[in-house]
């Protein structure tokens, strides 16, 4: 279920920054995310109140978000989770153990290379280390 909320995370937290980005370039009368306001601006029909309107929108989307999905945008992944490879101290002791024995692992370390969630939903992985 972690992987899951790795990529749900991922995926929430990326489109919260684009709506900051969106909000900086209508700020800065930048409208090349918006092509209706493009040629809208072309024709010379875009005036501030229209760009404040529009800014205000993204700013409550902004904070609707972010009080929606506070307990996933505050998720704390564990490194070792994204990275069995990386240094284990900050882990629990058991589970430290494991990712010691998990990270000598030859075999292992080349099917890491296919990404975490791959490497972490093989059959192998979940027997050794439960």
């Amino acid at each position: 279920m972690l992987l899951m909320e790795i990529r749900t995370k991922s995926v929430i937290s990326a489109f919260v920054f684009k709506l900051l980005f969106f909000k900086r370039n209508l700020a800065g009368w930048e409208f090349y995310n918006f092509s209706n306001l493009c040629e809208i601006r072309n024709k010379g029909q875009v005036n501030e109140e229209d760009i404040e309107v529009y800014w205000c929108h993204l700013e409550l989307f902004h904070q609707d978000l972010i009080e929606r999905f506070q307990d996933i945008l505050s998720l704390e992944v564990p490194g070792w989770v994204t990275d069995p490879f990386s240094r284990v101290e900050n882990a629990e002791l058991q589970l430290e153990e494991e990712l010691l024995e998990l990270q000598v692992n030859e075999e292992l370390k080349s099917k890491f290379k296919l990404g975490y969630r791959i490497f972490w939903l093989q059959r192998n992985i979940s027997r050794l280390y439960p």
